[in-house]
């Protein structure tokens, strides 16, 4: 048996395929796997075009919402250099001006995730006049402040789709007033961009701004004060009235006569409309439309809705703020001469006596000329 086995396999061996037709049959296998591999890939073609429209929308839709929350943070960081520096940047320097608050580039402000270019777009209208110095942007604030500044209006414009168009030639109300989901009156028509691209903040920083008064009631002082730490101390002279605007956080430093010298005596952050007198030797302040302590409810109240009462028709010479700095005269001098006594014939309240009759007399007429 082993034998027969034996020359099984030998014959066996004798039918070998030859190596052509094992070729042919690898072949064979290696097409087969080729179409398929083929197949596959146009079932992928097909989803991907099905799946690639949702992919791309998704991811413009992701860019819109990380550029608005960008804008936001610019914003926000426009706002703080502002009120931290006392200063309000221009068109071209809006950038750097932005970038120090944010801890980045310039070049990371001024361009979006999509490589477009942003535009600060700022109100013609506006008006920023520093009392010393070159009015319009730049601003930077120095002593004695501003004239009333108007239209403090900034816009910051970007695109995650087309390049912005030339905006400087634009409305700017109609760019302030567009639509959240369409495009501004007067946009390019042939703008090759989506709406929903066009992205906006809009800057107001006329609330920043607030206005002081200073009064000097002596007859022959000089009232010292300063702005934000300057090396040069300002003065307002003897019966003069001053008035400017400054920005929030301003710090107001007055001084006291001490002999040939002058000397500190406080400093005040500005964050309201607020008013000061220089009356016998040192500052003290005015009443005005935020008052501190036990009678802010009622009296600060009444000096409220008075300061805010329109004029009479036809009224000149006199408005309620110089009702209620007469009126704190009034007050100041009735203090001081009721500290000895309201009968009192000691010469040394004679002064403080004419002054409060000088009040009491400007306080009425002031208050004639408003009925």
């Amino acid at each position: 048996m082993r034998g027969v086995g034996s020359k099984f396999k030998e014959g066996l061996g004798a039918f070998r395929i030859p190596p052509a037709a094992a070729r042919m049959r690898h072949a064979s296998r290696s097409g087969f796997s080729a179409i398929e591999f083929i197949g596959v890939l146009a079932i992928v073609a097909i989803l991907s075009a099905a799946v690639a429209p949702s992919l791309f929308q998704s991811v413009i839709r992701k860019q819109r919402a990380a550029e608005i929350k960008h804008l936001q943070g610019i914003r926000s960081a426009f706002i703080a250099a502002s009120r931290r520096t006392h200063r309000l940047p221009d068109t071209q320097t809006w950038a750097g001006f932005v970038s120090e608050e944010m801890d980045q580039s310039s070049g990371q402000v001024l361009r979006n995730a999509a490589g477009q270019l942003r535009q600060l777009v700022v109100d013609p209208s506006m008006v920023i006049d520093p009392i010393d110095g070159d009015a319009g942007l730049p601003y930077i604030q120095t002593p004695p402040g501003s004239n009333q500044p108007q239209n403090l209006r900034f816009l910051i414009v970007s695109s995650v789709g087309a390049p912005l168009p030339v905006l400087s030639g634009m409305t700017f109300d109609n760019l302030w007033e567009r639509p959240e989901s369409g495009f501004p009156i007067g946009w390019p028509q042939d703008w090759d961009g989506n709406a929903q691209d066009l992205k906006m903040q809009r800057i107001e920083l006329g609330a920043m701004f607030h206005r002081v008064i200073l009064n000097n009631l002596t007859l022959s002082q000089n009232a010292s004060w300063n702005l934000d730490g300057s090396n040069q101390v300002q003065v307002v002279p003897p019966s003069t009235r001053i008035e400017f605007w400054v920005m929030d956080d301003s710090a107001m430093s007055f001084y006291q006569p001490n002999g040939q010298v002058i000397e500190l005596t406080f400093v005040e952050l500005v964050k309201e409309d607020i008013s000061f007198v220089f009356d016998d030797g040192e500052w003290t302040r005015f009443l005005g439309s935020q008052l501190d302590g036990d009678c802010e409810d009622a009296f600060a109240t009444l000096v409220n809705q008075f300061l805010s009462a329109p004029l009479r028709p036809g009224a000149s010479a006199a408005n309620t703020q110089s009702v209620v700095d007469a009126f704190f005269d009034f007050s100041r001098g009735l203090d001081l001469w009721s500290r000895n006594s309201l009968f009192s014939d000691d010469p040394y309240w004679t002064g403080p006596r004419e002054r409060l009759d000088g009040a009491r007399a400007e306080m009425l007429n002031a208050a004639f000329r408003l009925e």
